[in-house]
């Protein structure tokens, strides 16, 4: 019996493997088994996502919801599949009530387009997010995090390659100015990020000195502020 709450994942995947043809149309089987599959993170090996994905769709078709459809987006997420996981994370969106649901779920748009390197599109949703939940700097620093790992894109052979470094600096410090709860992870990414300045001599050659404004081109097409290694 799948219902049993004390059932772990060595028995509950087997079972619902077994059961789901039978119950493909049965909505509260789908819904308790999506449940005790969730809690218990049987989704987490290989065989229960393959599962899961099959219950959580089959359940979305039936009684869409929100949640539903982010259930599945973090299955995609954990599969890798990142423009899935935008594409479900996206339809949680547009079936979300409040606000702070619809940023949540903005925001995890903008970190799958992250993990597969589309810088412009995480900036884009993360800012979208921003913009839907007042006070939160999560999304500047994702944004931060993007432009860091813009290193070796934006390295035009000049100031470019730090100009990344100083961008993401202005964005953790912007997390930091909007929401007092991030300050903590926000200063330690400073104070990592600030290793990485030119030093004086670096930047000496471009006729340019601490505290001038730079342009970085690159995708992100900011103004920031030359940093020098203190």
């Amino acid at each position: 019996n799948v219902t049993s709450p004390y059932l772990d994942c060595i028995v509950l995947v087997p079972l619902a493997d077994k059961n789901f043809e039978v119950n493909k149309e049965n909505v509260d089987w789908l819904r308790t088994t999506m449940t005790l599959l969730q809690k218990n993170k049987c989704y987490e090996t290989d065989e229960g996502a393959v599962i899961y994905g099959k219950v959580a769709e089959s359940f979305f078709a039936l009684e869409p919801s929100a949640t539903g459809a982010a259930g599945i987006a973090t299955i995609q997420l954990s599969k890798k599949d990142y423009t899935a996981a935008a594409e479900w994370f996206q339809k949680a969106v547009d079936m979300a009530e409040a606000n702070d649901d619809k940023a949540e779920y903005t925001l995890n748009i903008a970190k799958a387009h992250s993990y597969k390197k589309s810088y412009a599109s995480a900036r884009t949703f993360a800012l979208k997010a921003a913009s839907l939940k007042s006070g939160w700097g999560e999304p500047y620093i994702l944004i931060g995090d993007c432009y860091a790992q813009s290193y070796s894109t934006c390295d035009d052979g000049e100031l470019g390659r730090y100009g990344v470094y100083w961008a993401a600096y202005d964005k953790y410090k912007k997390a930091k100015a909007v929401d007092a709860s991030i300050a903590s992870v926000a200063n330690k990414k400073m104070a990592s990020i600030s290793t990485r300045f030119p030093k004086i001599q670096d930047i000496f050659a471009y006729s340019v000195k601490d505290g001038d404004s730079y342009t970085v081109k690159c995708w992100i097409n900011e103004s920031t502020t030359i940093r020098e290694k203190k």
